[in-house]
């Protein structure tokens, strides 16, 4: 996805990964812990994604870059990745425990450390639970005042299927996004909302085909990143001409027109683009013995 150095040298950092797959698979198979159908459903999704890029993204994304010996150490590494995850893949199909619908996939203990060290939340699970079941409830109370509002004696869900079927066809998704990001952009700038340190816009485009079980996401360069060919990218998911035509609609209606201002203001303007624009900015020094922003 990003260019952050030379092409031999990013064909030896994905070499690196490939060889690290078959003990992610070992250690995902010893961690995971009976879960929610759904969440393993999301997780073979996205191991089959991981099995595409390297089956077939990565050969084509590399073709001819290195010496022949190179070369083999990569087609070698990329084998040992696919037979691993093919392996993962009918171990979530045919024998990962099912466990309860409202099943952590970690474990309730190794989830509630994750969100201590990594989010700082120290809150008991069952109270976050609460909170959140309380915040959904809160929610489908605004969506049905905002029924009302918009037409009255209409059932919410009616209102909202009225809202979603206003959708780019299949095939525009990613011109509308762009169209609708510029327009966001021109405005949050006419209002001065943000301050902008330099005049770059998000790019967006298709969603590789490794990555299509997702219907958008945003990839930015981290702090450290200074390879000036390394652009944040949206990826937004068009549907695919080849499934029925009812199926294109159910998945055209998550980019209805109004749901790609609400991705354009939260991903890019003044959203996560322009939060990473300030973070890639910041910098770290120690002084006295303190780490301090500079």
């Amino acid at each position: 996805l990003f260019h952050f150095a030379p092409a031999e040298e990013r064909l030896r950092a994905a070499m690196e990964k490939a060889r690290q797959v078959p003990r992610f698979r070992a250690e995902g198979r010893r961690g995971l812990v009976p879960t929610a159908p759904i969440l393993v459903q999301y997780g073979l999704r996205g191991t089959e994604g991981a099995l595409s890029l390297v089956k077939k993204d990565l050969p084509v994304a590399f073709e001819g870059v290195g010496s022949q010996a190179l070369r083999a150490e990569f087609e070698e590494a990329t084998r040992t990745a696919g037979e691993a995850l093919e392996r993962h893949a009918t171990w979530l199909r045919k024998e990962m425990p099912a466990g309860p619908e409202k099943a952590y996939a970690l474990g309730e203990e190794r989830y509630a450390g994750w969100l201590r060290a990594a989010e700082r939340v120290t809150t008991p699970l069952p109270e976050l639970e609460r909170w959140a079941l309380a915040e959904i409830e809160a929610a489908r109370r605004g969506i049905q005042e905002e029924a009302a509002r918009l037409k009255p004696g209409a059932r919410p869900a009616d209102v909202v299927a009225a809202i979603t079927a206003d959708h780019p066809p299949t095939g525009r998704v990613v011109a509308e996004a762009r169209r609708i990001a510029e327009e966001v952009y021109t405005w949050v700038r006419a209002k001065d909302l943000v301050t902008f340190p330099t005049d770059a816009r998000v790019r967006i485009d298709d969603t590789p085909d490794f990555m299509r079980w997702s219907f958008g996401s945003m990839w930015s360069p981290g702090p450290f990143e200074k390879a000036k060919d390394v652009v944040a990218t949206f990826y937004a998911t068009d549907a695919d001409p080849a499934w029925p035509p009812e199926k294109q609609n159910e998945h055209l209606t998550a980019f209805c027109h109004r749901g790609l201002e609400n991705l354009a203001i939260h991903e890019a303007y003044p959203g996560h683009f322009v939060q990473n624009m300030h973070q890639i900015r910041v910098g770290f020094g120690l002084r006295g013995g303190r780490l301090t922003l500079c």
